[in-house]
C-alpha cells in the first residue's frame, strides 16, 4: 500500500494592520511531492480558509481521506498557534489577557490636565 505523508510549513504575511497565519501542506507520496494544500486563518476570526488545493492529473488520484486527514491537521496547526505565541511581539496583549487591578490604578501621565507651574 502507498504511504502518503504531510510536511506544514507555517509562516505570517503582514496584511494591513492584521495577520494572517499560513499553514502550507505538501502532499507527498512515494517520497515525491504530488500536491499542494494552503490554508490560511487571520487574527480575530474563527474560520479557517483553504486558499489552495492542487496537483497534477499525472500524480493520479488522491484517496479523499487523506486529503481530509490533511485539512483536518492543518486546521488544528492553525487554531492551535497564534501569532504571538510563534513569533513574540512583546507589546501585544492578547484577547484573553487582562489589566491587573495594579495596571489598572496607575495613573495616567499624559492626560493629567491640572496646569503645572
Amino acid at each position: 500500500m502507498t504511504v502518503f505523508h504531510f510536511f506544514e510549513t507555517t509562516h505570517v504575511n503582514t496584511l494591513d494592520d492584521h495577520n494572517r497565519l499560513t499553514d502550507d501542506i505538501d502532499l507527498t507520496k512515494d517520497g515525491e511531492n504530488k500536491g499542494l494544500v494552503t490554508l490560511n486563518h487571520e487574527d480575530g476570526l474563527e474560520l479557517i480558509d483553504v486558499t489552495c488545493l492542487g496537483w497534477r492529473k499525472e500524480n493520479g488520484p488522491f484517496p479523499l481521506n487523506v486529503l481530509l486527514q490533511a485539512l483536518e491537521m492543518g486546521e488544528e496547526t492553525l487554531l492551535e498557534d497564534d501569532y504571538y505565541d510563534i513569533y513574540g511581539d512583546e507589546e501585544y496583549i492578547g484577547e484573553d489577557d487582562e489589566e491587573t487591578e495594579a495596571e489598572a490604578s496607575k495613573p495616567d501621565v499624559g492626560s493629567d490636565p491640572t496646569p503645572k507651574d
